[in-house]
């Protein structure tokens, strides 16, 4: 709706897509429409760290910011589709994370990592964090119609947000009502669902709980315990929207979520 049903074709539209990244943008933007836009994922970095034998976390804030200003230095201004998709399928075979088939490469000749015979060992293994556990509550509402609600992503204007918004782990995308759990579930998503202003007008909700959803994040190890709440029609909240249970996917939602949704649609505990 937002652009007449057309895909755009600007980078600052494209990147006010949710869930649309660098990555996705610059690939888009390449190969739909030839715009001048360089990839950088894990496959073209790791070209680019043994081209030039880069040493170190390639995820390193600065670091990365190197790689992506040589990937717009070699891109081919006449072809940056091709030119994108032949770095990103020179990652994929031949310069592969193990056994990289220098000999069969195109670029061998200028590959310092190979010259220092150090190709193998790029790009250095990053140093493990240490896992953070992460409890959380999320309450799926169910109608007569098997309609559910979904909260809108978060306002990316507003500084303030709830102190329970998780809005990093869905993605910044549509997404339950979740809150972060120290304790009763039950209770905080009970205090969580208040200070959205979702009532029951007919006394309080029944929590059915449904089998607890595991989830990686990064370094995150996410434990989520869904609760159906079965109501004859859904509450009423402001920028929220009624899907199908089944069909949460008409709305961009993150693998997190629609693990939730899953869990959801279950059968019900014996």
């Amino acid at each position: 709706r937002e652009h007449g049903g057309e895909f755009p074709s600007r980078r600052e539209a494209v990147l006010g897509l949710r869930g649309v990244g660098n990555y996705t943008a610059a690939a888009i933007l390449s190969i739909a429409f030839e715009k001048e836009h360089a990839v950088l994922d894990g496959n073209v970095a790791r070209v680019l760290a043994r081209l030039g034998a880069v040493k170190g976390d390639l995820r390193a804030r600065l670091r990365w910011q190197k790689l992506q200003n040589c990937a717009d230095a070699y891109l081919d201004r006449k072809s940056p589709g091709d030119w994108n998709q032949a770095m990103m399928e020179l990652g994929a075979t031949l310069c592969a994370p193990k056994s990289p088939q220098c000999l069969l490469c195109p670029v061998a000749q200028f590959c310092e990592g190979r010259k220092q015979g150090i190709a193998e060992l790029l790009p250095e293994k990053r140093k493990k964090r240490a896992t953070v556990q992460i409890h959380l509550a999320a309450a799926v509402f169910a109608d007569e119609r098997g309609q559910t609600l979904l909260l809108p992503p978060p306002d990316e204007r507003d500084t303030e947000r709830p102190e329970d918004d998780i809005p990093t782990l869905t993605s910044n995308l549509w997404h339950f009502p979740t809150v972060s759990v120290h304790g009763d579930p039950v209770v905080k998503l009970c205090s969580h669902l208040r200070k959205l202003q979702i009532q029951n007008q007919n006394g309080h909700f029944e929590f059915d709980p449904v089998d607890k959803v595991q989830h990686t994040v990064t370094y995150h190890s996410v434990t989520v315990e869904p609760f159906r709440i079965r109501v004859r029609k859904l509450p009423l909240i402001k920028g929220a929207e009624s899907v199908p249970l089944g069909e949460i996917t008409v709305l961009p939602v993150s693998n997190l979520t629609r693990k939730v949704a899953r869990a959801a649609l279950a059968p019900a505990r014996e």
